[in-house]
């Protein structure tokens, strides 16, 4: 099997248009809220995060793996495959075990077991189809990667417009969601097959070690992000109450909102570090410094916006109901510049087979994590969850940039903040005024967005020659 050439100029509007489709996603999440209700759809949430735990135990980072083997070492990788289905379908059967004791040790309603049960089956389901991403993405195939989240998503938006349509209740939200992970299963199977072959399952002792061993420091990585992520969402079903679940989680959602792109972006990037890390490494940094500036011109702006219009925001999208978490929205919202720039962070170290460090950094965050969310989710509950969050995403960018720094890149943050924070500032003054004057929310929103993009041209935030060096990949 012969590597393709990557495009990271074209992949990066097919990872875009994936990433982008989650904004189907995120209606999908509004209407549920807004049917359900904060206390139902904390319900939800609650077992969505249990059933994501679960679920990326069956993902075992094998989409990461994929991602990063399949370019450099198509062959090998392919002989593998079959070991990693039945390395899934294993821990897949495990995974169903512990949501079964889980139903029988917890003390919650039958309805609520029911939700748990169903829900954590989905996102079990789901684990497969990033496997199946992995495959396309590795193989430069990121057109048939964007077909299949958008559709999945797009199914899921169609299974919230029933809901409200028939006024269904929290088992039929889950019911539905399980169906459609179901579908994207054999979805995945049937677009990646006709082109790469039946990947086959091998379920030997010897054959799942391998798999096992091979994909075991993304695994671990993995792991530990689902934990940093969900864990809060737990303690606060635990400590507080569902309502709170919820407030939390919708100030989240606009968060992850927010990761669309540079998950998009560094996604696409990653194949082509992986080949030119040795053999061109300023061509990897300057694209690198590339992508910071952009991720500071999105994340800044973004930022001050969801800060200067949290409560009109909040109410647009979710409802009167959801107004407490209007607070928690201006203060995790924060933590995007720092997020955006570890995101690139990790690709580098997947790039530079460091992965063993990137896990040691970030399981040292988790554990700041886990323990400061204790005692703040006690005293201030879910707005205690929000100031974790912050304070672990500055944490766990100071010690990344440290060790990435030492692997050879250079992202040049100071060199690429100084104009997009400039340009921010004035942003801010428009956005004092509006919201002094009451604008609409929207309006702002279309103002801002003219008036940010006109400063971009006016100082040249970006010129054609940035475009070009992102086109690197193609050669």
């Amino acid at each position: 099997m012969t590597p393709r050439r990557f495009d990271v100029l074209s992949n990066t509007a097919y990872s875009a248009l994936t990433g982008f489709s989650a904004i189907l996603l995120y209606i999908f999440s509004i209407i549920v809220a807004r049917a359900l209700g904060p206390d139902d759809y904390g319900v939800f949430i609650f077992a969505l995060a249990v059933g994501t735990m679960l679920g990326m135990v069956v993902r075992f980072g094998f989409f990461e793996y994929l991602s990063r083997e399949m370019p450099v070492r198509p062959e090998a990788t392919r002989r593998l495959l079959p070991a990693i289905i039945g390395t899934q379908l294993t821990l897949a059967a495990a995974s169903a075990a512990i949501i079964l004791g889980l139903t029988l040790l917890i003390r919650l309603p039958d309805q609520h077991k029911v939700v748990l049960v169903l829900v954590s089956a989905a996102m079990l389901f789901h684990s497969f189809i990033l496997t199946f991403r992995g495959i396309l993405r590795g193989t430069d195939r990121f057109g048939a990667d964007a077909l299949l989240m958008v559709g999945d998503r797009a199914l899921l938006l169609l299974a919230a417009i029933a809901v409200t349509i028939h006024s269904w209740n929290l088992v039929a939200v889950a019911a539905l969601f399980l169906a459609v992970r179901c579908y994207d299963v054999v979805f995945a199977v049937a677009i990646t097959t006709p082109r790469f072959g039946w990947v086959g399952v091998d379920i030997r002792t010897r054959s799942i070690k391998d798999a096992m061993r091979a994909a075991w420091p993304f695994a671990t990585f993995v792991l530990l992000f689902v934990v940093y992520n969900y864990t809060d969402m737990i303690m606060i079903s635990f400590l507080r109450n569902s309502a709170e679940v919820g407030f939390y989680n919708v100030a989240y959602q606009v968060l992850e909102g927010s990761h669309l792109f540079p998950t998009s972006l560094a996604g696409a990037l990653l194949p082509v570090m992986a080949i030119n890390y040795v053999s061109h490494p300023e061509q990897v940094n300057s694209m690198l410094r590339l992508a910071v500036r952009v991720m500071f011109a999105i994340s800044l702006p973004l930022a001050l916006f969801a800060t200067a219009y949290a409560e009109p925001l909040i109410n647009l999208l979710y409802g009167p109901a959801y107004q407490p978490a209007s607070l928690a929205l201006q203060l995790i919202i924060w933590s995007t510049p720092a997020f955006f720039l570890a995101v690139f962070a990790r690709s580098c170290f997947y790039a530079a087979r460091a992965e063993a460090d990137y896990v040691r950094i970030l399981s040292i965050s988790v554990a700041f994590n886990a323990l400061l969310n204790v005692p703040l989710i006690m005293l201030a509950g879910y707005i205690g969850a929000c100031i974790t969050t912050l304070a672990t995403e500055l944490l766990l960018l100071a010690f990344l940039m440290v060790r990435v720094h030492g692997l050879g890149f250079r992202f040049d943050i100071i060199r690429q903040l100084w104009k997009p924070l400039a340009l921010t500032l004035i942003l801010g003054v428009f956005l004092t005024v509006a919201r002094s004057h009451d604008l609409h929310v929207l309006l702002a929103a279309v103002c801002s967005t003219v008036l940010y993009l006109s400063l971009a041209a006016v100082f040249r935030l970006f010129t054609r020659s940035d475009l070009a060096r992102l086109r690197i990949g193609a050669d």
